[in-house]
């Protein structure tokens, strides 16, 4: 699902910087308003070096598996794009222009996080979120008959979508991403009255209505971030009645919240819009309200207005790479259960990708009839990838040693490879793919998915030893507790500076919360090597 989460140090070189170190007073006007002042350009200026800079992104989309349904065959994103011949060339090269920008952004901002690598928020989720999406919305451009130049603008809206996309901006990062592009496009292309601004102009457009997927979940985040703002508890928003409350200035929040959510958990009812039918007719007291989570309007592609269709396959993007990908789901899981919000806080790893099912549902109700179904393809696909993954994870956290292992020179590579070697006898149905189109690559991802999730539990047992299971919970071989994949976790109460207070927790408490980050971790690796499985 499209998540949001707590406020995390910087942003995402956003603010005023590039507004404040270069006046455009040469550009047009409409130009400086869908910048904002090119608020955002500093942080995605073009390289010096761009032709070299493109190449570097070429070869990162070369580790991104695509299935080309033309030649029903899967190959990587990079030489699908290459031997297109429905684009013309300039416009790919433009979209490697657009790639590299985000991409340099994302790198940056990575190389100033204090957060490890294997969990950082904009290359390991944002990026390869990016740069996965870019095949799912070609094909969605053409089941919607998109023409040329208008796939290529789907495709940069997309790119663009969740480019200034961090912790604290998450309602608004659809509005800076627009800025964003439209900095960006405008040192790729011209930027007269013609055809330059005809395209900045929609794709500034799809990257602002993109957000109201999926829209009841959208409506629960709004509702939080109020609650947060006035005081409000918001587990208890769901009694709308609010008799719990005791300030009369709390009272009157309430209908307000309520009246909000309704309106973008059903963005297409007519009575909820304006004339133009392109944005929520919030009321003024409604507007105020909303002020406080930096939202000043909701934009809507309404399915009706013929120039909504390059939103609906952004949308249509989004929500296949999201909530029916094996990528997809390693991203949710990352975003989800320890040191995330306390709206994530999951009880197990499976709650976690669930979440993930239950956004589909809710996103494919707004998707175009001739999107969904492509998005129930891809959701066969992946339930059969989860099940595969859960059967080794399964295997993998059952507690059993198997051949005669000294508990203190464990392997945590022979550990997977058991685990894998286990999963195949018990499910052979999952594991029998002769039917299945895959890479000649796979085994080689599954290989080196293998060798990391080997390295995690290596690290652990050389740390900590033994699996923190629940003390007494074994029956019989292969029933132990593991907080975080078979029993509720854990979670230590948050402070106010955001922090969270693990002095309350016991010993074994805090190495079980240590180790939910391990199972979440393994699980993103595993999903990851089943993109090459189609």
């Amino acid at each position: 699902m499209k998540e949001s989460s707590a406020k995390q140090g910087s942003t995402a070189r956003s603010s005023t910087r590039g507004r404040g170190s270069t006046q455009q007073f040469d550009k047009p006007d409409w130009l400086l308003s869908a910048t904002d002042n090119f608020k955002f350009l500093d942080s995605f200026r073009r390289p010096a070096n761009l032709t070299a800079e493109n190449e570097l992104t070429r070869l990162d989309l070369e580790d991104v598996p695509v299935f080309d349904t033309n030649k029903n065959e899967v190959l990587n994103a990079r030489h699908k794009l290459e031997r297109d011949q429905f684009l013309k060339s300039s416009d790919k090269e433009l979209i490697w222009s657009c790639l590299t920008l985000v991409r340099l952004n994302f790198q940056q901002l990575d190389s100033l996080a204090s957060t490890d690598k294997s969990s950082s928020y904009q290359w390991e989720m944002n990026w390869k979120h990016t740069r996965a999406e870019v095949n799912q919305v070609y094909e969605a451009a053409r089941l919607l008959s998109l023409d040329p130049e208008e796939t290529r603008d789907a495709i940069i809206a997309s790119i663009f979508s969740d480019a200034v996309k961090n912790r604290s901006n998450f309602l608004i990062h659809n509005v800076h991403g627009a800025q964003a592009a439209a900095s960006s496009l405008s040192q790729l292309m011209r930027v007269d009255e013609g055809p330059g601004k005809k395209s900045i102009s929609r794709i500034v457009k799809a990257i602002k209505e993109h957000q109201v997927a999926p829209p009841e979940f959208m409506a629960q985040v709004i509702s939080a971030q109020l609650c947060r703002a006035k005081g409000i508890n918001p587990k208890k928003m769901i009694d709308w009645e609010a008799a719990w409350m005791a300030a009369d200035e709390q009272d009157k929040y309430v209908p307000l919240i309520k009246s909000i959510c309704e309106k973008v958990a059903k963005p297409f009812e007519l009575a909820n819009l304006n004339e133009d039918r392109d944005r929520i007719n919030f009321n003024a007291q409604e507007r105020e309200l909303l002020l406080c989570v930096g939202i000043e309007d909701w934009f809507v592609p309404h399915p009706e207005s013929e120039s909504s269709k390059i939103s609906h396959v952004v949308i249509a993007g989004d929500h296949c790479i999201n909530y029916n990908h094996p990528e997809g789901f390693a991203k949710i899981a990352m975003l989800r259960g320890p040191n995330t919000d306390p709206l994530f806080h999951d009880d197990t790893i499976y709650t976690s990708l669930a979440s993930a099912v239950a956004s589909f549902s809710d996103s494919y109700k707004i998707l175009r009839p001739e999107i969904q179904p492509m998005a129930l393809a891809g959701l066969r696909r992946t339930k059969t990838a989860v099940e595969r993954v859960a059967s080794i994870m399964r295997e993998l956290f059952s507690g059993i040693v198997y051949g005669g292992q000294d508990p203190n020179e464990r392997s945590g590579l022979r550990s997977v490879e058991q685990a894998v070697e286990r999963a195949k006898l018990k499910n052979p149905e999952l594991f029998n793919q002769q039917t299945a189109k895959m890479s000649s690559l796979s085994q080689d991802y599954r290989r080196k998915a293998m060798e990391c999730v080997g390295e995690v539990l290596q690290n652990w047992f050389d740390v900590e030893g033994e699996l923190p299971f629940e003390n007494g919970s074994q029956k019989t071989p292969g029933d132990l507790r593991l907080p975080y994949w078979n029993a509720p976790l854990t979670y230590a109460p948050r402070l106010p500076n955001g922090f969270y207070d693990v002095s309350r927790f016991s010993d074994l408490e805090e190495r079980q919360y240590a180790f939910a980050r391990k199972i979440r971790e393994i699980a993103v690796e595993l999903l990851r090597a089943e993109e090459w499985v189609f």
